[in-house]
């Protein structure tokens, strides 16, 4: 899964001098600074995704996210988009550097993880694209097929299956002169096929359909809020945020992977590494590497996506930075006038909604506001005889605003 395998003429490593001595100062100018640029982004992947997807999973098992199968799905993805990251990032640059020397046993089990992470990165953003189609074009289904318990079951599923295939790692990689390589060129090709279609093509044609599908129906439904009452529009709002959410990531999946993809498939088929000049070896290695360089992007961007579109998300990121220091909203909650607080509680649907938007959804009536206003100028026996006949005897109790 990470790109070495693209051309059997030579092995793609770091070391731009495998396909051979340079002909001219020329090309090794541009293969050194190209060298350079590679190893600028791939440390630069390495410290946003790490990082990143570590402090993506805190956010998503805090209490106001863990109870959400979205949630559990995003944390099991950043869980393994770490282990792609150190596997084949962060253990190939210690490689490079010599600090790490291959064995039999280091080959087989860094493959295996490499291989199985990706596999798992790549089909879990299937898995919960699946579930948001679920979600917003079979609605009615959502309780039933998206709950926590078959989440649960299927990213287990996903872990047994994909770790069982993997498995095939341990007879296809041997070490040799201090490089993972395969068995044989036979071997390579075969895994490589199935590869391409286990871990790329089949996941990003399943994304991209659902995709287009979820985003259609998204459009379609916006017609349809006007009929709906508040409580029911703040609920689809929410179930909106995290669609956007979720869209945006598996989208950023299909448009990273896909072009690597392509010119992998091209290559297997055209065969066109077989009697070149070196410039054009060159040129095809740096739109290889550059690709790569996108594909593994992939594991290491969602942090910052969920940052972008997720507005629950950025609030929960501050409060497990700031563990000390309570959300404002809790505290505007809080100190809400109890009379506000019972009658919102009355609207069906208002249990479904977050504390967040409880609180924006009182702060922004004006019924709640002016009748709390008008409250305020009388004295305390008028304004509880008042909310008395308003809002029922439920509201009676209350003896100061």
């Amino acid at each position: 899964m990470d790109g070495h395998f693209l051309f059997n003429k030579t092995t793609f490593s770091n070391d731009t001098n495998d396909a051979g001595p340079p002909v001219n100062p020329e090309l090794a100018s541009k293969q050194a600074a190209f060298k350079l640029f590679y190893d600028i982004m791939t440390y630069v992947i390495l410290s946003i995704g790490i990082p990143g997807n570590v402090l993506s999973v805190a956010v998503m098992f805090s209490p106001r996210l863990r109870k959400a199968p979205f949630s559990m799905y995003l944390a099991s993805l950043a869980a393994a988009d770490t282990v792609f990251l150190l596997t084949s990032v962060g253990l190939q640059i210690f490689h490079d550097h010599e600090l790490i020397h291959a064995s039999d046993v280091y080959c087989k089990l860094t493959k295996f993880l490499v291989r199985s992470s990706g596999y798992l990165s790549a089909w879990i953003t299937t898995a919960f694209t699946v579930e948001r189609y679920i979600a917003v074009c079979h609605p009615m289904r959502r309780s039933t097929l998206c709950s926590m318990k078959t989440t649960k079951r299927v990213l287990l599923g996903l872990a047994v299956v994909i770790c069982s295939v993997s498995c095939l790692e341990f007879w296809a990689q041997v070490e040799r002169n201090n490089m993972c390589e395969f068995r044989d060129p036979e071997t390579w090709l075969n895994i490589t096929i199935y590869d391409m279609a286990a871990g790329r093509l089949i996941p990003t044609a399943a994304v991209g359909v659902l995709n287009t599908i979820i985003a259609t129906t998204v459009f379609r439904k916006k017609q349809d809020r006007r009929s709906l009452s508040v409580a029911v529009v703040e609920t689809e709002k929410r179930q909106q945020q995290i669609t956007i959410v979720l869209f945006t990531v598996s989208t950023t999946f299909f448009v990273l992977t896909v072009p690597q993809s392509v010119v992998v498939v091209y290559d297997l088929a055209s065969r066109t590494m077989d009697d070149i000049d070196d410039f054009t070896f060159f040129r095809k290695q740096v739109i290889a590497f550059t690709l790569g360089l996108m594909f593994k992007l992939n594991f290491a961007i969602n942090f910052i996506l969920y940052s972008l579109t997720g507005r629950r998300f950025r609030e929960v990121v501050v409060d497990v930075l700031c563990r000390g220091v309570r959300p404002a909203y809790e505290v505007e909650e809080q100190q809400m006038n109890p009379v506000q607080t019972a009658v919102f509680a009355n609207i069906p649907g208002a249990r479904e909604l977050s504390a967040f938007d409880r609180r924006r959804y009182m702060t922004s009536r004006t019924p709640f506001r002016s009748q709390v206003q008008l409250d305020r100028s009388t004295s305390d026996e008028a304004t509880i005889h008042r909310t008395s006949s308003v809002n029922g005897p439920d509201c009676a109790a209350v003896t100061k605003l």
